[in-house]
């Protein structure tokens, strides 16, 4: 679609105007296209609010959120309708009188917590009535700082951890919900250096990685991301040739286990010191193919292919699950990522601000431009 060309090489050209702003003591203009992009993540925070909203203007934001319009002569064009930017705006006001009637949910609700194999005592009769009164009076006692420097370690979303998590995600989601509303609603420019850089990384995914994400994706792999400056601790793959890999790796994993089990038993027999050196070698041969497809997996998980692609998408969704942990103990801010799915953790990132805000190129994610610009011409021919 040439609008949606359009469109998106407008966000492309705000954005460049944005970040180049980061550089010099001036403010950023916050032109149409970037008014926008902070409309998007505001809904994003306030999906719960929304849902509150008449199914008419549901409609209009799910619309939005999904892509489903185009831009022309500032005028937002969503299924054959046009729709003012004034409108959308002003939809601001009603989702915080939704807010500050106390209708919004938690992001993440309280979950319950199931005792594991670990921690759950050894069976016996009424054992399911057994409270471990010190281990909740732990868990109560933990400060804030504690419970993240828990979550950092563990990754685990659990009675330790919940607290810090459903906290900061309020804190989060309050603190860039009440600055995208005074940018848009009351025109506000006295925001600090840092909130300028943090407002510019959230929108500069937001052409690449959702708008136009089947035209860019492609791209994402010629990116110059430097791997040994990001602190990716943990993180999941969706590609067919990764899990593949896991799979022997798990397969192999419970070979080697069986084996193990196999030896303990034949131990008992001195006799058996035949079969049992034979099921060793078989376990060191296995460690041998499972050491091979472990750097396999590691050199492609780090290939720029996968790396790149999967670290983006990744802190997107991070962004938008409010789940963003900032340490200011430094110059140059560090700030964590993570992403939870199902009450596990799928992803676990550490990154300086300065690094953060150059993830992105312009000079070689703005190929695809000179690609439909050609293709364009052909058409106009």
């Amino acid at each position: 679609m040439i609008d949606k060309e359009y469109t998106v090489e407008q966000f492309i050209k705000s954005n460049k105007s944005f970040y180049n702003v980061l550089y010099s003591t001036g403010y950023p203009s916050i032109d149409f296209y970037i008014k926008i992009e902070l409309l998007i993540l505001y809904y994003r925070y306030n999906l719960s609010s929304i849902s509150q909203l008449s199914q008419s203007k549901q409609n209009i934001i799910y619309n939005l959120l999904d892509g489903k319009y185009t831009i022309s002569h500032n005028q937002i064009i969503l299924s054959n309708q046009n729709i003012p930017l004034s409108y959308l705006i002003n939809l601001i006001n009603e989702i915080k009188t939704i807010n500050k009637n106390g209708k919004i949910a938690k992001i993440i609700p309280f979950i319950a917590i199931k005792s594991t194999s670990e921690d759950s005592p050894k069976k016996e009769k009424n054992a399911e009535n057994i409270i471990h009164l010190k281990k909740i009076q732990n868990s109560f006692n933990y400060t804030f700082k504690e419970r993240s420097y828990i979550f950092e370690m563990t990754q685990r979303v659990d009675q330790d951890t919940l607290p810090f998590i459903n906290a900061n995600q309020n804190k989060i989601n309050n603190k860039i919900s009440t600055l995208i509303e005074k940018i848009l609603l009351e025109n506000y420019r006295n925001y600090t250096s840092f909130e300028i850089s943090l407002l510019y990384t959230f929108i500069s995914f937001y052409p690449f990685l959702e708008y136009a994400k089947e035209k860019y994706e492609p791209y994402l792999s010629e990116l110059n991301i430097n791997q040994s400056i990001i602190g990716l601790t943990k993180s999941t793959y969706n590609e067919p040739e990764i899990s593949n890999l896991l799979a022997k790796i798990i397969l192999l994993d419970q070979k080697q286990r069986q084996l193990s089990e196999r030896i303990e038993y034949l131990s008992i027999n001195p006799r058996n010191k035949f079969k049992i050196d034979s099921l060793k070698k078989q376990i060191k041969e296995s460690k041998n193919i499972q050491q091979e497809i472990l750097i396999d997996f590691y050199l492609q998980t780090r290939s720029p292919f996968i790396y790149n692609k999967n670290l983006l998408q990744y802190i997107m969704k991070s962004i938008y699950q409010s789940n963003i942990y900032i340490n200011y103990s430094y110059d140059d801010p560090i700030i964590k990522f993570y992403y939870i799915n199902n009450k596990k953790v799928e992803f676990y990132c550490a990154i300086h601000l300065s690094t953060l805000i150059n993830l992105i190129d312009y000079n070689i994610l703005s190929l695809p431009e000179k690609d439909s610009q050609l293709k364009l011409e052909v058409k106009n021919e």
